[in-house]
């Protein structure tokens, strides 16, 4: 039970102010990791208070060895292996979603919702003692969205890393197989507190200077975001002509499949409740809409009943227009299920694509889950619409069985504008079986055995893949991860017969092991190693046959941090095939990229990446020079360069630079 305050504490990161002196604090922290339920090495005392405008809440983490605190000064949200503090607030107390406020002993902010990076307006400070670390941080109700009634009841943890001894610490105990929102405290006495009626505008400028070959462009463009929350519960966000240019560009790739490569979605305003549109068959997958020249979003929660749309116009390849629309509606169920529909259309010219789709999501008893999805796909130019389905029971644990079965059956000629499926003609059954052991002590603190068995068919019942995979897992000193695995069976591509995929009367032997190394240490050097070797079905001619062959597949990964703010990192992916019976090669190549950060203030930092892709000879400079001044105000200058090796002459195809501002006003 909170009381509210007459005077807000300065936000300066010093324990200083009146109100923390009178609040009894939270200390009675317990381990979750390494040492689950055991007493903590370090004390924490946490401080919670709030006036009608801002929950505040203050840590003091005590430590024996504040020389060993691990703290990096980085962009906002960028921070990894580091100590921080952190507030999850579940402010609809319904067990299903949560923010996450994060600050490291450097005051650098990491704020979530649903494990969403999400760019909000928030106050934090830290500063490092001779005791430990202090911080604070002021959260405005504007920034949460939450119920309209006058008093609240909200669901809430405490969370601190000490990153030098791997130990992660939570105010409630939570054991290895409970669900994590099912063990949070409550937060209770906040009453007449002001959320909704917040207006964020958020104006752009872009100046841009081009190239490509002989071509030159100048060009300068001006952009609007808007978000508006009439009540604390809903929020409406408008984005025109919107620019992405200060987005991470997407890295090269190696793609020896003839199906689409999956993307990351980067921007911002797709980023933002990207939960809400969410469904096991992906209906609506953002990446989609390539050029968005106008975006619409609304989202809330009423009741049990949470409400997605997103409307948008994409010019898209700059050459048509498409038209999208996105419906979504959720009811909470029982203790913390869900039951939803989704409608997805796109409309280009005088054909238009509509997708509808029933889901749910069932818990039972805290790790066992229930779920599934059937989508209807209709196209304006068929005779009927195709169909998806997707169902799946699983024991979801970090400890002691491990269990599931996952059922999917994609109609031949399904396909959607909107959304995301790898393969078609497919019906596939995958079971899973495992056991995971923890220890709180010695050098192995885990170790797991998992097995998959996976068959799959067409829908004329010509078999599709038959194979079994074996795999050994464990966890050493608490942040050195090893996997070893083998997989055996037989497999069949699908092949190009014209302009369809269809599937190949060969069907091959695949045997082939992979082994996994990954440090997360937080120290001077992280990093990790994957190879998958063996031999397998590989593609011929341009994907029109198959053959057995043998392949290889390396990653390597590397992370250099020889000062608090500075970041070196590498990625390297190497990748060959060949013919079994002649030892032919077919591929050979590698992608890599080169990552320099450079942190020179809070606010004022530098990124310099570089990569390279073997096959074509091309090679990517982007280079990035920013002042962040708070969420959503910012200026970027930034310079892309783009070269093909063709004859060994690395000539410049493509270039760019370009500046930006832009600056978030809530009213």
């Amino acid at each position: 039970m909170i009381s509210p305050v007459n005077k807000r504490p300065i936000i300066d990161g010093k324990l200083n102010d009146l109100i923390w002196q009178k609040i009894k604090p939270i200390s009675d922290f317990v381990q979750y990791a390494p040492n689950n339920g055991a007493e903590p090495t370090e004390k924490t005392y946490a401080y919670v208070a709030y006036d009608e405008n801002n929950l505040y809440v203050a840590f003091h983490c005590f430590d024996s060895h504040p020389e060993r605190i691990v703290a990096d000064i980085t962009p906002r949200n960028e921070y990894e292996n580091n100590d921080q503090v952190g507030i999850i607030l579940d402010t609809y107390n319904d067990h299903r979603n949560y923010y996450w406020f994060g600050v490291n002993p450097c005051g650098i902010q990491n704020n979530t919702y649903d494990r969403q990076i999400r760019d909000t307006i928030w106050e934090s400070a830290a500063r490092i003692t001779s005791d430990g670390w202090t911080a604070e941080i002021a959260i405005p109700f504007k920034s949460l969205h939450f119920s309209k009634d006058y008093e609240q009841k909200w669901s809430i943890n405490f969370s601190r890393t000490i990153q030098y001894k791997n130990e992660l610490l939570f105010w409630t105990i939570i054991g290895r197989q409970d669900r994590f929102l099912d063990k949070c405290g409550f937060l209770l006495g906040l009453r007449g507190i002001k959320g909704g009626h917040n207006l964020e505008v958020f104006p752009f400028a872009v100046g841009r200077y081009s190239g490509s070959l002989n071509v030159t462009e100048k060009k300068e463009s001006f952009g609007l975001d808007l978000k508006y929350s009439p009540f604390s519960n809903t929020t409406f966000h408008a984005s025109v002509s919107p620019d992405y240019s200060e987005v991470v560009a997407d890295p090269f790739f190696i793609n020896l499949t003839p199906y689409e490569y999956h993307l990351q979605e980067n921007r911002p305003f797709f980023q933002e409740e990207a939960q809400i549109f969410k469904t096991p068959i992906q209906v609506f997958y953002s990446r989609r809409i390539q050029n968005p020249i106008l975006a619409l979003k609304m989202t809330g929660k009423v009741g049990s009943y949470t409400t997605g749309c997103l409307l948008a116009r994409d010019n898209e390849n700059f050459v048509s227009n498409t038209n999208y629309g996105i419906f979504r509606l959720q009811k909470d169920v029982l203790k913390n299920s869900q039951v939803g529909t989704i409608l997805a259309y796109a409309n280009q010219g005088n054909v238009k694509n509509t997708n509808i789709g029933i889901d749910g999501t069932f818990w039972l008893k805290k790790i066992w889950s229930i779920w599934g999805q059937y989508v209807r796909a209709g196209w304006s130019n068929m005779d009927r619409a195709r169909s998806a389905y997707q169902l799946s029971i699983s024991r979801q644990a970090t400890e002691g069985i491990i269990f599931g079965i996952w059922y999917t059956n994609v109609d031949p000629e399904f396909n959607m504008k909107t959304g995301y499926i790898r393969q078609k003609d497919k019906i596939e059954t995958i079971l899973m079986s495992g056991y995971q052991w923890q220890w709180n002590h010695g050098m192995i603190r885990s170790f797991g055995i998992n097995d998959v068995f996976r068959l799959g068919k067409n829908h004329t019942n010509i078999e599709a893949e038959k194979s079994h995979t074996f795999s050994l897992k464990s966890l050493w000193f608490n942040h050195l991860e090893v996997m070893l695995g083998y997989s055996t069976g037989k497999s069949r591509l699908q092949v190009y017969r014209g302009n369809e995929l269809l599937w190949d009367e060969n069907f091959l032997r695949s045997d082939y092991f992979f082994f996994t190394l990954n440090s997360s240490s937080g120290g001077f050097v992280d990093g990790g190693v994957t190879c998958y070797t063996g031999k397998r079905p590989v593609y011929l001619e341009n994907y029109t046959k198959t053959s057995l062959g043998r392949f290889g597949d390396f990653s390597l990964s590397l992370t250099l941090k020889p000062r608090h703010n500075l970041e070196i990192a590498t990625n390297v992916n190497y990748q060959h095939q060949s013919l079994l019976l002649t030892n032919e090669t077919l591929f050979k190549g590698w992608t890599s990229s080169f990552t320099l950060k450079l942190q020179f203030t809070k606010n004022l930092f530098a990124r310099a990446i570089f990569y390279t892709y073997t096959e074509g000879d091309k090679y990517r400079t982007d280079i990035l020079l920013g002042c962040y001044f708070r969420a959503g105000s910012v200026f970027y200058l930034s310079y892309r360069d783009l070269r093909e090796g063709v004859d060994r002459n690395f000539s410049r195809t493509n270039y760019t630079l370009f500046a930006k501002f832009s600056y978030l006003w809530r009213l």
